[in-house]
């Protein structure tokens, strides 16, 4: 998870809500995975809704500190916009995540002569 701050995001309490609501998410799965649920590619889609489900109700309590505060940072859960990072083989996971390392701007080339850059990134 990159913690950077960007003003086009929005303020300092807007980025927390939003780095609180993925710890929400990314804890439930972990929660999930404890209880014996694990991730696989039959139980993906139901695992994801349920995460999506309690990253949203720990956001509908933030509109109580800040008017939309939380219901502005709400995304529906749509598996479709999820399946290629879910098919994609191992090579191009690592080469996404030394994309994401290298930061923002910076490029290297990375197998076969491609560059990657920021914008390859999940």
């Amino acid at each position: 998870m990159d913690f950077e701050f960007s003003t086009s995001f929005g303020d300092e309490l807007r980025h927390a809500a939003y780095f609180a609501a993925v710890m929400v998410h990314e804890g439930t799965h972990g929660m999930l995975l404890k209880r014996g649920f694990e991730y696989t590619s039959e139980s993906r889609v139901q695992i994801e809704r349920i995460c999506v489900a309690e990253e949203h109700r720990f956001l509908a309590r933030l509109d109580s500190i800040r008017e939309s505060l939380g219901s502005s940072l709400k995304e529906d859960f749509d598996a479709e916009n999820w399946e290629e990072v879910w098919t994609m083989g191992k090579w191009e996971t690592v080469k996404r995540l030394v994309t994401r390392t290298l930061g923002e701007g910076k490029s290297e080339q990375i197998g076969g002569g491609q560059a990657a850059t920021r914008s390859d990134s999940i």
